[in-house]
């Protein structure tokens, strides 16, 4: 008998598991003497294989219970494993699949074939992976799906890789539903603004016809009242313009044209567009401007359409005071600050300035008029030239906004803010 495991009583009554190994010994007719053998205590091996069992089938029960789907492969992304609910989310069964490519299971269309061998390189130079994709079936049919593979470490060497996918579609045809009313909306919006614009457009015409031809002929009061219809008629062409701004933008039909153009002169333009806006203030706009920025290579109409929001902006918050444009060079970037000494924006504010139609101050009676747009299409610009708009306030003290734009249209901001992917 060789190692023969077997549980005994001790004198006090308690049990131990011993391994028995024991032989006859024999004469030379074969006839037994007597028995000799050992007893070894291996009561603490037994807990430790019992320890290890319950362990094994805890995790066994968590792989077969798990409410995602677990895939295990080697190195080559071979199936090793393939648990109930991958069985349910893509069709086939564990003995289908076992040893199978894994890639070849679930990226049978084209498009898929193509994504395939940079998520399998991913894993395995970067030790992980996480992506959102689609999948198919064992039906041929795609499913929405993110995935994270991450290694597994068996003491201390990689023995596997584990994939866990959870099933999106629900979360994705919503946010496909979303994209596709959302552009709808910019297309109704941009349709809405050109019919609008077309009989304003012909409003502001006539009146200012009427006002030239009769300016002798009417009486000064029936003038002023034309007046008033062309500063609201331009007012409302102003709206219109910007919701169409916003509409084109939303629905990616923005055209980036750059050129080759020097920053300060810009800076002298905007100062005059909005210098009428200053009247009856007791403001004071300066600017500096690095010397050492090069000659910019970017959409010169956006930018300046960035550089009037902001001011703006500074004009609208500020009775009283200085608004000074600061442009720097950073490396390959350049940041453009303008700052004012207004009313300024409470912290809570902050995060919510650059959503569209958000204003600081909601209220019917709220004592400045504005959409709540310009600085939402001013990030928006931004983003489309490779840099970003961000603004710092204090309340009493004033605000600053920043347009951080790369030098070179398709380069990348030195600085530009958390959540602005590199557009190298």
């Amino acid at each position: 008998v060789r190692d023969f495991e077997v549980q005994l009583r001790r004198l006090d009554g308690t049990l131990i598991w011993v391994s028995d190994t024991a032989r006859a010994v024999k004469d030379d007719r074969g006839q037994v003497l007597y028995y000799e053998g050992r007893l070894e205590d291996i009561t603490e091996r037994k807990r430790y294989e019992d320890e290890i069992r319950r362990q094994k089938e805890y995790y066994e029960a968590l792989f077969l219970s798990s409410p995602v789907a677990v895939v295990t492969t080697d190195f080559e992304a071979t199936v090793v494993s393939w648990n109930p609910m991958a069985e349910k989310l893509f069709g086939y069964t564990e003995e289908e699949v076992l040893g199978q490519k894994l890639d070849s299971l679930l990226t049978k269309a084209s498009t898929l074939q193509e994504e395939s061998p940079g998520y399998i390189r991913q894993m395995l130079t970067t030790k992980r992976m996480h992506a959102t994709t689609r999948h198919n079936r064992k039906d041929g049919s795609l499913v929405d799906v993110e995935v994270l593979a991450v290694p597994v470490i068996v003491a201390g060497k990689q023995a596997r890789f584990i994939m866990i996918y959870h099933d999106i579609s629900e979360l994705q045809d919503a946010r496909r539903a979303a994209e596709a009313a959302n552009k709808a909306k910019s297309t109704f919006l941009a349709n809405m603004s050109h019919e609008l614009r077309t009989p304003l457009n012909a409003i502001i015409g006539f009146t200012r016809l009427v006002k030239r031809r009769s300016e002798n002929i009417l009486p000064k009061k029936q003038i002023d009242n034309l007046d008033k219809v062309l500063i609201s008629a331009d007012h409302l062409l102003g709206l219109i313009n910007t919701v169409l701004e916003l509409a084109k933008i939303e629905a990616g039909r923005i055209v980036v044209r750059p050129v080759r153009f020097e920053l300060d002169p810009l800076i002298g333009v905007c100062f005059q567009m909005v210098r009428p806006l200053i009247k009856n203030k007791d403001l004071l706009l300066l600017k500096e401007v690095d010397r050492e920025i090069p000659t910019l290579f970017t959409d010169r109409d956006k930018l300046q359409q960035i550089l009037i929001n902001l001011l703006s902006n500074a004009i609208k918050f500020t009775e009283a005071g200085i608004i000074t444009v600061t442009a720097q060079l950073q490396e390959n970037a350049i940041a453009i600050d303008v700052k004012d000494t207004g009313i300024g924006i409470p912290q809570e504010s902050l995060d919510q300035i650059f959503e569209v139609f958000h204003q600081v101050d909601g209220s019917t009676t709220r004592q400045y008029s504005g959409t709540g747009m310009g600085l939402s299409i001013s990030r928006q610009l931004a983003r489309l030239l490779g840099g970003d708009v961000t603004v710092e306030s204090t309340v009493g003290v004033g605000s600053t906004g920043t347009i951080y734009l790369p030098v070179h249209y398709g380069g990348v901001p030195t600085k530009v803010a958390d959540g602005i992917q590199d557009q190298n």
